[in-house]
């Protein structure tokens, strides 16, 4: 089963169990015309365009990981990210479930401006799910690399060491 970590528009952190695109909307879209077109402070939400593309791509049961909403995230600071996209809790919810096949990271894209700090964070974020996957023995993962050239190449290199494979698509801007 896959594991999305990410934000959403509504509802409390915590982990999701759904079983069709109908089940996120309910619960974790605000009332919306297109949840897949909102948008916060310039920011285009990801974690619902890679759910609703898994289901509609024939996708089952998946795992969502919701560690703050949207609007929590971008009223704070930049380091909060990393803190709400690789929490204790998260890892201690996630852990206590079974059979999880891959991982999915969509809106960690929300750390990147493009900077050298922001880079650092990505590889902050980087380490932290490649060691969760590494721990839960989860075979397959995908995550965004940063645009930061030398940022992405050190977290290519964290793949590459800590899995022995890298399977990588990247969005350059």
């Amino acid at each position: 089963m896959p594991l999305f970590i990410g934000f959403t528009e509504v509802g409390k952190p915590g982990l999701y169990l759904l079983s069709c695109w109908e089940d996120y909307k309910r619960g974790l879209c605000a009332e919306i015309a297109d949840p897949l077109e909102q948008a916060f402070f310039g920011f285009r939400c990801r974690l619902p365009a890679a759910v609703q593309h898994y289901f509609d791509n024939g996708g089952e049961a998946c795992l969502v990981y919701s560690a703050a909403t949207y609007s929590e995230v971008f009223s704070h600071a930049a380091p909060g990210l990393l803190a709400a996209l690789c929490s204790e809790d998260m890892f201690y919810r996630i852990t206590r479930q079974s059979g999880i096949a891959a991982l999915a990271m969509p809106d960690l894209s929300v750390l990147d401006d493009g900077s050298v700090d922001a880079g650092e964070e990505f590889i902050g974020a980087w380490q932290r799910m490649l060691a969760f996957c590494r721990c839960l023995r989860i075979p397959f993962s995908v995550q965004d690399v940063p645009s930061h050239p030398d940022a992405a190449r050190t977290c290519l290199a964290l793949a590459k060491k800590t899995l022995g494979a890298e399977y990588c698509i990247s969005h350059w801007r």
